[in-house]
């Protein structure tokens, strides 16, 4: 459970006066100074930690939901998409350009089985939980099937079918959790076997690999870099080992795969309710992970132009990696051209010698293009507006693809306030906001979008040099969480989010991307059952959460189906097409908020749907507030990919090398 306590006005000058007052020097021990000095924290840290979990953190104010219809989701056009496809194609082929692959992969698998550990532990020794039910149903399509029935033969002599036909599932489960079988229970999710093939199944870790060939390859080298706990980098580091020879054999491509640890320096202490330091039966201060925001410096300690930044566990089956993989490039093209436009203003403003009106069209770049309003800065003129706009422009650059908001949960798209008074695209969790104020309430759930975790970032300015990523961090956008320990109630605190506060201060852009791209899987059930892991999904269940409720329903004539009028009829083809099946060609209606029903033989909706002043997908969806400005050198027309399927490098699991080769 996260919680935030308010402060006043002048949270930022109050936090500081107190940091330095929680613990006095004589009160810590000689065993606290050398935990301290071995981990690399400072007493003023531990003392700002402990003030920052007695008096909490500030609220964010917000400005508005970032959406579509008013400019703070860009949802490039066909055209526009083509154009970033072919920046970034550029960009990938100057071999002096490094780019990488970020994956926090240390995320343990634990909760994903959270209900079979309750069956196992449980006195009934067959299913009698919907969930449990459901796992064994589906058992013989699970990705990671035949290594479970290896172990299984190993330890009973008998595989899950045998056994589950005998009625022992408790059999199963623990050779699926437990060390003496798979293991699962205890693994990373990266470590985990997420999608099968005819080839064999694959990890959440090689799925990482091949997305990262079809993106982010300079020259013949693909590189990618895994945070991951140290109890499990060597089984990481032995499966980067088997990979890494198949991509050579088949692709000629050579992976460069790093891996680090978050830092003993990132760990925040652990204080009792009352917010004095927790202590241990044996007296030594307790420290716990700072969260996934403790790996800014790891992301910090990367060499890299350009980093992509993705979950461990939101990987797509090859059959919907298009999307991703399109949309990946359409991100990175967005990114290099905003900051090729950047550097050039920023060379421009170190001479110093700049007309009002080329300050005029910074401005108007930082506020259309970046998204960054401030009051101040329409009052300012000369080298008052040329500091600004240096200080402004001049900082780590992001842009983060968004998805239809379809009920899950996570953060958003927001224009928040920020301290020196501007407004600018931030994300943000619930937690962060006052909910217990209507309007406020009201204003997050007005979300149109959520964030999917997908990051394209810039890391270097405009002079080469690398930006000191700590220097850009919100420190007042921490999380506190309430956590127990031997029996004894404590407060967790938990560093700005790496997506979140971590990265407050960049240079924030959204960008709409389409539902496909988001796979995510929380539970092991969710391989089965999310209509995005399926292995052969069918495209009527890809309809249904492609876009959010826009106050029309288009209902098509299927059992049970009822998807969005908004259903944009590219992704509809594209689904379509890459499965095979022709377009419906069924007749359509309309269902409105008034109650009346407008036939319409058009799979786009009824004219009213598509009405410039209604509110269905043309509106929606075709009106674009803001158009990034492209360099004159992309203006030129390409091919469109996106109607097409394109290959997806076959990739066939390392262990599985004396198969057959897949197909080409």
């Amino acid at each position: 459970i996260f919680f935030r306590r308010p402060r006043p006005e002048s949270s930022h000058i109050w936090r500081f006066s107190l940091s330095l007052q929680s613990i006095p020097t004589h009160m810590l021990t000689s065993q606290d100074r050398e935990l301290l000095a071995q981990k690399g924290i400072t007493e003023e840290q531990l003392n700002r930690q402990l003030a920052d979990l007695k008096h909490g953190f500030p609220f964010l104010e917000l400005e508005a939901a970032a959406s579509v219809d008013n400019g703070g989701i860009f949802a490039p056009t066909e055209t526009e998409r083509n154009l970033y496809l072919a920046a970034w194609e550029r960009y990938l082929a100057d071999p002096d350009h490094e780019v990488v692959k970020f994956v926090p992969a240390s995320g343990a698998a634990s909760r994903m089985f959270k209900d079979l550990f309750a069956f196992l532990d449980g006195e009934s020794e067959t299913p009698a939980d919907a969930f449990t039910q459901t796992f064994f149903e589906n058992l013989p399509n699970a990705p990671f099937l035949a290594a479970l029935d290896a172990a299984l033969v190993k330890l009973h002599g008998q595989d899950s079918a045998a056994l589950v036909a005998a009625g022992e599932h408790k059999k199963v489960v623990a050779a699926l959790l437990l060390p003496e079988g798979l293991n699962y229970g205890r693994l990373p999710k990266g470590l985990l076997q997420f999608h099968r093939y005819p080839t064999g199944a694959r990890t959440a870790f090689e799925e990482h690999l091949i997305e990262g060939v079809n993106y982010a390859a300079t020259g013949r080298r693909v590189q990618l870099h895994f945070t991951v706990s140290p109890e499990h980098r060597a089984l990481f580091e032995d499966l980067a080992q088997k990979c890494a020879p198949v991509f050579v054999q088949n692709e000629g491509v050579q992976l460069d795969i790093t891996f680090s640890e978050q830092k003993p320096s990132t760990d925040t202490v652990a204080a009792n309710p009352d917010g004095t330091p927790f202590r241990n039966a044996d007296g030594s201060l307790l420290f716990r992970p700072g969260g996934h925001g403790a790996l800014i410096e790891n992301l910090n300690d990367i060499d890299a132009d350009v980093l992509f930044v993705k979950t461990v566990d939101n990987v797509c089956p090859d059959h919907l990696k298009a999307d991703t993989v399109t949309y990946k490039k359409v991100l990175a093209g967005l990114l290099v051209t905003l900051q090729a436009r950047a550097f050039a203003y920023l060379e421009e403003l170190d001479m110093g010698d700049v007309s009002e009106e080329r300050l005029g069209e910074m401005l108007q770049f930082v506020e259309q293009d970046l998204h960054c309003h401030s009051d101040a800065a329409q009052a300012l003129d000369g080298l008052e507006l040329l500091d600004y706009l240096y200080c402004r422009l001049n900082r780590p650059m992001r842009v983060c693809g968004m998805v239809r908001n379809v009920g899950e949960p996570g953060g958003g798209p927001f224009l928040a306030h920020n301290p020196d008074g501007s407004v600018s695209l931030q994300i943000l969790e619930s937690s962060q906001v006052d909910m217990s104020d209507p309007a406020k309430k009201a204003l997050f759930e007005k979300g149109t979008h959520f964030n999917p975790v997908d990051l394209v970032c810039g890391l270097r300015d405009y002079n080469g040099e690398k930006f000191n990523l700590p220097d850009f961090v919100d420190p007042a956008t921490g999380f506190i969480s309430q956590k127990s320990k031997d029996g004894r109630e404590l407060l967790a605190l938990e560093l700005p989010g790496l997506w979140n506060g971590a990265m407050s201060d960049w240079n924030t852009v959204f960008v709409e991307a389409p539902l496909t791209t988001f796979n995510p899987v929380k539970t092991v059930n969710g391989r089965h059952h999310s209509p995005l892991s399926r292995r052969r999904c069918s495209p009527w269940s890809l309809l249904a959460g492609l876009l959010g409720d826009r106050g029309s329903t288009c209902l098509l004539p299927l059992p049970g189906a009822q998807y969005s009028a908004g259903l944009r009829t590219r992704q509809l083809e594209r689904i379509f097409t890459s499965s095979g099946l022709p377009l419906p060609g069924s007749r359509l209606s309309c269902t409105h908020p008034a109650g009346r029903t407008y036939p319409s033989l058009d799979p786009q909706g009824c004219e009213r749907c598509r009405g410039t002043q209604g509110s269905g997908r043309d509106q929606a969806y075709q009106s674009t507030p803001r158009s990034h400005t492209l360099p004159p050198e992309t203006e030129v027309q390409q091919p469109s990919t996106l109607g097409t399927q394109r290959r997806i490098l076959p990739y066939p699991r390392a262990d599985s090398l004396s198969d057959a080769p897949p197909p080409r």
